[in-house]
């Protein structure tokens, strides 16, 4: 299937009246979020957990409702974490620092939400330009390094600030990949480094497969630039060595990694991600192999069909949504009952008073370990997020249910201009 995008076919009247209200109490609970769950409140500027997903979730609600007061909520919500990015600048990763508000600054840019500045993330340009072109450490995922800068920089083309960006961002990556298995991979920093000498004391880790936080957010990254024309003959030969390492990891059909229906580590995640990107560069066997997988899991029951909860990152609104983006991209019916069956799982997973508009994830003992903060919240909780929370959740809702079209999760590598 080609063209306009739409809702889930077959959902009926009765579920979208239960969308459109649990969209209005997202949009309640939204207006006054819960502080960020590890304490710092400077951390505003992080797109997949906090302002910037807000604003993103209220500006896509604001065109589904024009006559309700969303506009606003977005400007605000945009102006708090854009107020922030100063006191972040010790942080750039994407996931959680200033170049995730820069991509939304510029997705809600243009007199939008925002008003038209041209300049306005020049200072930003510079800085990820210079980490790409000069840090000795940088990880190269979504979450903490290049893959994500270069999200940014695919949201600022046609600009030559972009341009120039992502490009360095292809030369760098090309520098830094390992040949393994047959392919290419990249190996997952546990941490940042851009002090002199900083490198000697990185433990590189293994190469992960996940998007969020391994190779399958490189080949998101590279289906980009082929389809912008940016460094294309680079990309190209990444998309390919990266495209073979992930299949030669493969175990029993299926990547090796977290929950297999999760956007962030998933084998769904991955298939969505490589089924967008075989498409820009216009690889049809891999093409083939990415909607095999995704019909194996659109079929798949008990262990493989299992999810955390109802969130975008980790949960039944990602699943929903993924598979939707494989069915308006192939027209494959079982892809599209795939999308009924999990969407309809997000408006049961929902309990009334509990959470954040009757939506509660997950938080392991293991963060309270890692943060060191033994006050840190553990359990079953209500979050606010674009990945582990309601505002996520309410993006599904607006494009599967309501049908409005998604270009927000081309921050999540799933769709490309």
């Amino acid at each position: 299937m080609s063209g306009g995008w739409a809702a889930v076919p077959g959902l009926g009247a009765s579920l979208g009246a239960r969308a459109d209200q649990v969209l209005l109490e997202i949009a309640a609970a939204l207006r006054r979020p819960p502080p960020p769950i590890d304490g710092d409140r400077k951390a505003l500027t992080a797109l997949l957990v906090r302002e910037p997903g807000f604003a993103l979730f209220y500006a896509y609600l604001d065109r589904a409702r024009p006559r309700a007061p969303y506009r606003h909520l977005a400007e605000r919500f945009m102006d708090r974490a854009i107020a922030c990015v100063p006191a972040m600048s010790h942080k750039p990763f994407y996931s959680h620092g200033f170049s995730g508000t820069a991509w939304a600054a510029e997705h809600l840019g243009g007199g939008w939400i925002l008003p038209r500045d041209p300049g306005g993330n020049d200072e930003v340009d510079d800085a990820l330009l210079h980490l790409v072109e000069q840090a000795p450490g940088l990880a190269a995922s979504l979450q903490y390094g290049m893959v994500g800068f270069g999200i940014y920089a695919l949201e600022r083309l046609p600009g030559r600030a972009g341009r120039r960006l992502l490009e360095r961002i292809v030369v760098r990556l090309g520098r830094e990949a390992v040949a393994a298995r047959g392919g290419l991979c990249w190996r997952d920093r546990p941490y940042w480094h851009v002090r002199p000498g900083a490198d000697e004391m990185a433990d590189e880790g293994a190469a992960l497969p996940g998007v969020f936080g391994g190779v399958a957010g490189v080949v998101g990254l590279m289906g980009g630039a082929i389809r912008q024309r940016v460094a294309a003959r680079e990309a190209r030969r990444l998309l390919e060595g990266a495209l073979e390492w992930l299949w030669a990891i493969r175990k029993d059909g299926l990547f090796p990694g977290g929950v297999q229906l999760s956007w962030s580590t998933g084998s769904l995640g991955i298939a969505a991600v490589m089924l967008a990107a075989a498409d820009a560069a216009r690889l049809p066997a891999w093409r083939r192999r990415a909607l095999a997988i995704g019909r194996r899991l659109a079929a798949a029951r008990g262990a493989e069909a299992r999810v955390r909860d109802a969130t975008l990152g980790n949960g039944a609104a990602g699943a929903a949504h993924m598979f939707h983006r494989m069915y308006r991209a192939s027209g494959e019916e079982l892809l599209a009952g795939a999308a009924r069956l999990w969407i309809r799982r997000v408006i049961s997973r929902r309990r009334p008073g509990a959470g954040m508009a009757g939506y509660r994830v997950h938080i392991g003992a293991w963060e309270r370990r890692f943060l060191g903060r033994p006050d840190h919240p553990v359990g079953w909780i209500g979050l606010p997020g674009l990945v582990n929370g309601v505002a996520g959740i309410g993006l599904v809702l607006l494009s599967d249910v309501v049908g409005q079209e998604p270009a927000w999760d081309r921050a999540l590598l799933l769709a490309y201009r």
